[in-house]
């Protein structure tokens, strides 16, 4: 992940489920207790194939906060090069973050 224009990595798991449209994201930070959460799909805007090998998907959702408020989010997953990139395309900020996938596998359900 490289947040504020420093690598960090760390072990992350992300489920993404279109079909339930639901995306967990179980991550270990350095330094940090473990974090789980998960987004809420409201859109996908699909432009990959379907080995992940080329192409982008973008999608548009929420995270539900534990005061009961909603946090937009916006996730691109991105095929190139063999691999896969994950950021937040509207993030304009300091915050504006980049991971990259080592590892990943397609589940058929």
């Amino acid at each position: 992940m490289v947040n504020s224009g420093q690598e960090k990595s760390f072990n992350t798991e992300i489920t993404i489920n279109p079909s339930d449209k639901l995306i967990n994201i179980s991550s270990e930070p350095p330094e940090q207790e473990k974090v789980s959460f998960n987004v809420v799909i409201e859109g996908i805007d699909c432009h990959l194939n379907s080995d992940l090998t080329a192409g982008q998907v973008t999608y548009n959702g929420y995270i539900n906060q534990q005061d009961g408020s909603t946090t937009q989010i916006t996730l691109m997953v991105e095929a190139k090069d063999g691999s896969l990139t994950i950021t937040d395309p509207n993030s304009k900020d300091d915050g504006n973050f980049l991971m990259i996938v080592s590892k990943w596998e397609i589940i058929k359900e």
